[in-house]
């Protein structure tokens, strides 16, 4: 399974550090330029949790910490 999270990035942001995980507390899977990230390898009838922190030069705009669960 697969699922591809989109946001909308912050006016000054450089990049985006993306936090994905079944833990309620995700961990940082990779920092990226583009607003959307790429889930696979899913499992069914699990809940997963992820957060976008957006970089801005040496600022970090820390995000709300989201959830959803498969089918």
């Amino acid at each position: 399974m697969k699922v591809g999270l989109r946001w909308i990035p912050a006016r000054n942001a450089d990049s985006h550090n993306v936090y994905f995980g079944k833990e309620e507390t995700p961990v940082l899977v990779k920092n990226q330029k583009t607003p959307l990230f790429e889930a696979s390898g899913l499992s069914a009838h699990t809940t997963y949790y992820w957060r976008i922190d957006e970089i801005a030069g040496t600022d970090t705009l820390r995000g709300a910490t989201w959830h959803f669960t498969t089918e």
